[in-house]
């Protein structure tokens, strides 16, 4: 997985993009050299709209920025894909190198891609593709550039190096969900005592459900980076947290406030809506912006922030609480009791089963006690017992 990964980041990276920035740059339909303030004409609602566009942008909602800029740092830390890199180091000295150029490595991977997009607004997109760009046409800057800037075969060198390393990503994450599926759920929780074929039979049917799952997510949703903010959206407000307590705090936590932080945390994220998925909040936090035309609303809000911190404190307190109420001798969890009794009705239950008495139970693991070693002699075709019993006594 890791040389595939390693090869395809190279070939999309300089195989691809940065071999495809010279065709763009110098196509007649570019406008040289690059602006970054450009006047454009563009459909919205199949009417032509005369607009001014920047390379920077404009930061419309400052506190839904911040919300989304410091989820995308925190949310990617606890990544799956990320972690088996890392747990697959030798030293913990590998891992920390791995994740200094993996930083350093995506920031220059964003390179190519920036320049695309301010080669999207350099170029006369009525004589490159004959027609003017949709308002959200500028958002495929990649493709756009690839398919209608450079000749056929840099395009294809392209557009395969980028499929490439989706791949790549694509099935890591298949395989790291069916084997977290079939260990923590299928052998830890369904069938603890399964054997290796079964569990490598549940892999292999977890992985092509997962595939297939992810099939018509692929076709049906329409923006792929959508998905992409979601997952990190889910990972910055249930996993961060636990990642955070567990490597840094785990003598503040317990259970019971793992689990009340997570599934409050859960719940309101849940409630809080999400457009992507059209998704309407039932939870409306102020500054919430209603949907126009139909479209689902969205909160101006650093509301992520807001539910991670509260996994946080819940989580402490929650912990803080219990472990004072049990120095109490006040019981919390409503089904230890039940617990306790099943495991007491089971043994008595295996104790009392059966023909043997418990006398003979007891006689039988004083021999089995003594006779601890045990001598073959294959000339006899016999077994001796020769420690704690009389020397020659045989058994048959």
């Amino acid at each position: 997985v890791c040389a595939s990964d390693l090869s395809s980041g190279i070939n999309a990276e300089y195989g691809g993009l940065i071999m495809a920035l010279p065709f763009m740059i110098t196509n007649e339909n570019v406008t040289s050299p690059l602006q970054d303030t450009v006047n454009l004409t563009i459909l919205k609602d199949d009417v032509l709209v005369n607009t001014t566009k920047t390379v920077l942008g404009e930061i419309e909602y400052p506190s839904l920025w911040v919300d989304g800029l410091i989820m995308m740092i925190c949310g990617g830390i606890p990544w799956q894909a990320y972690f088996q890199r890392v747990l697959s180091s030798k030293t913990p000295q590998v891992a920390r190198v791995l994740s200094y150029c993996a930083g350093v490595g995506c920031f220059l991977a964003a390179i190519p891609p920036v320049i695309m997009g301010v080669i999207t607004i350099n170029t006369d997109w009525v004589a490159a593709n004959g027609e003017n760009l949709e308002e959200g046409a500028y958002k495929l800057a990649v493709p756009l550039c690839l398919s209608k800037l450079c000749p056929p075969v840099i395009s294809f060198i392209g557009l395969g190096a980028v499929s490439a390393a989706v791949m790549s990503s694509t099935d890591s994450s298949v395989l790291g969900v069916s084997s977290m599926f079939t260990r923590n759920v299928y052998q830890k929780v369904l069938s603890p005592h399964a054997s290796d074929k079964v569990l490598v039979w549940v892999l292999r049917v977890t992985i092509v459900c997962n595939t297939l799952i992810a099939m018509v997510i692929a076709i049906t949703v329409k923006s792929v980076y959508g998905l992409y903010v979601i997952c990190s959206d889910l990972v910055y407000v249930l996993l961060f947290p636990h990642l955070v307590l567990v490597l840094y705090g785990s003598k503040y936590v317990n259970r019971y406030g793992m689990v009340s932080g997570f599934s409050l945390a859960l719940l309101l994220r849940v409630l809080s809506g999400e457009p992507v998925l059209g998704f309407e909040a039932i939870l409306r936090f102020p500054g919430y912006v209603e949907g126009e035309d139909g479209s689902v609303g969205f909160q101006n809000f650093p509301f992520r922030l807001m539910i991670m911190l509260l996994h946080f404190a819940v989580a402490i307190g929650v912990t803080f609480v219990t472990d004072f109420l049990h120095e109490r001798g006040v019981k919390v969890d409503p089904l230890e009791n039940y617990k306790f009794r099943s495991s007491n009705n089971s043994s008595s239950c295996s104790s009392d089963s059966g023909d043997v008495s418990d006398d003979d139970s007891v006689h039988k693991s004083k021999v089995i006690a003594n006779a601890t070693a045990v001598k073959f002699e294959p000339q006899l075709g016999e077994i001796t017992i020769t420690d704690n019993v009389k020397h020659g006594d045989r058994v048959p």
